[in-house]
């Protein structure tokens, strides 16, 4: 008879297996609709002017013609590791009459190849899409701090999405430019932005992030949109989907355990919390129904390159990007994220309790409960929460072959907070990364 763990292995082979044949299928599918939709409908080619011209006049009914478009030679990060992003430059055909129309689109959609699509279904990447789609036109909490989008579509299902949005271009800045860019190298800062300090760039980001946290802290409502990240699993539901995520990731941590970036402590903690994860204590850890247990609307990978800063009407203002991994989680862990990834170990130590006591304290005058979440309890999962996603966020990056020099920088920050921390080892992960291998 075979046990439990033997079971559960079978389990998540099937699991990986149905995946796989799923998006064959859905490949296959995706394919041959977008062929066949090209003889009847505009395909969604933002390179087609017909196209551009038609989701534009949604906004702007009376939009000039377009003459044509190219793809711009401007390089941009954010696509990921199945994502493309790109821009494109306008040409109108009446150039007297196009002043305060889009002359720049930016671009972002899925890689069309199969592994990519396999892991944008696995990952769910398209949920982005959906966010932009279905949940942004609803609250002006959101709408006022991401770039205004033109056209969203995605499915989970066939992992296809793609959003084209406004061009920030020379209006804002990625928030790392303004922290120093640490693990990449200095880049040039509009003068505008570079007399801002460090800690004011910090306090506006988490102020901005602590008012969409604070909007929808324990909302119900959140609950019902089936199609953010965690909302399965904090309900106890999709086991498996969770069991296969965790041993993918155990998968990849033995692959990877011996790579330079894991010092002997990072290595007996990750395997520490690797042994110590399971579904009973995860559902434990995370019981929504717990009325002290917090959970609200969570980006699900907040770092500075991620956030876009601008000055306007002379007041800073952050721009949310990249909300690919959007979902119900942690607020703290979020915060935690930020800090480890961006702040440099001297300015963390100096200065990370006061920033997190600048953000609670938002959050209490915008209605979360003090009593059922007091400072003390909410600091310490701060601490737990960016130990353990920072922890997995390493063997994911070593697992993609990350350069060296961004590694290792990395591999310092996350044993810096960990050793700062250390009374505050959670028993297991929390953050989940469903990844195939």
């Amino acid at each position: 008879m075979m046990n439990k763990r033997t079971t559960n292995t079978y389990r998540v082979l099937l699991f990986n297996w149905c995946v796989w044949i799923r998006t064959v299928i859905a490949f296959a599918y995706s394919k041959a609709r977008a062929y066949l939709r090209s003889f009847f409908v505009r395909s969604e080619d933002p390179c087609n002017p017909g196209w551009i011209q038609s989701i534009l006049r949604l906004k702007f009914t009376h939009l000039p013609p377009i003459a044509g478009i190219q793809k711009s030679a401007r390089t941009l990060q954010g696509g990921g590791l199945v994502g493309l992003l790109y821009s494109i430059e306008l040409r109108y055909g009446k150039r007297d009459s196009s002043a305060g129309y889009p002359h720049s689109l930016v671009v972002k959609q899925g890689k069309d190849d199969f592994q990519s699509r396999l892991s944008t279904v696995f990952d769910g990447s398209a949920r982005e899409a959906l966010f932009y789609e279905s949940l942004v036109p609803k609250y002006d909490i959101l709408s006022s701090c991401v770039p205004e989008v033109y056209y969203s579509r995605g499915s989970l299902v066939t992992g296809e999405y793609i959003v084209v949005m406004e061009d920030l271009q020379g209006e804002a800045v990625p928030t790392g430019h303004l922290l120093g860019n640490q693990c990449w190298g200095d880049v040039p800062v509009p003068m505008k932005l570079e007399m801002l300090t460090t800690s004011e760039v910090l306090s506006t980001t988490f102020a901005k992030m602590a008012d969409i946290h604070a909007h929808f802290w324990r909302s119900k409502t959140l609950l019902q949109n089936d199609w953010l990240k965690g909302v399965a699993w904090c309900q106890g539901h999709e086991q498996l989907s969770w069991e296969v995520a965790m041993d993918n990731m155990r998968t990849k941590w033995d692959r990877v355990a011996d790579h330079g970036a894991f010092t002997p402590l990072l290595k007996q903690t990750i395997q520490t919390l690797v042994e110590g994860t399971t579904w009973t204590r995860w559902q434990t850890l995370n019981n929504i129904a717990s009325p002290d247990v917090p959970f609200t609307l969570t980006h699900g990978d907040f770092h500075a390159n991620n956030i876009l800063f601008m000055i306007e009407n002379r007041q800073p203002r952050t721009i949310f990007v990249d909300w690919a991994q959007v979902g119900v989680g942690c607020p703290f862990t979020e915060i935690a994220q930020f800090m480890i990834s961006n702040a440099t170990v001297e300015f963390r130590r100096d200065n990370e309790r006061h920033l997190f006591d600048e953000y609670y304290s938002r959050l209490i005058k915008l209605g979360v409960d003090s009593k059922l979440f007091p400072n003390d309890r909410c600091w310490e999962r701060y601490k737990s929460g960016g130990i353990e996603r920072w922890l997995q966020l390493l063997v994911l990056l070593v697992s993609a072959n990350l350069p060296e020099r961004p590694l290792m920088w990395f591999s310092n920050q996350v044993e810096s907070f960990l050793r700062d921390h250390s009374s505050s080892v959670p028993e297991c992960f929390r953050t989940v990364y469903l990844f195939p291998l």
